[in-house]
């Protein structure tokens, strides 16, 4: 998969969980290549702001 693809779907993942989720998620996204095929990690810490819906 292209370099291009991964960013695109970072960021339609990114987008949805920005529209989503109330008080504002920051994420951290990346992809892990495991076997040739991409995994996406997505890593969200403990806000300061519960509960989040």
């Amino acid at each position: 998969m292209p370099e291009e693809d991964l960013l695109k779907i970072e960021e339609i993942i990114s987008n949805v969980i920005h529209d989503n989720c109330y008080p504002l998620i920051l994420p951290e996204i990346s992809f892990v290549n495991h076997n040739g095929k991409y995994v996406v990690k997505i890593k969200i810490y403990k806000g300061n702001n519960p509960p989040y819906c």
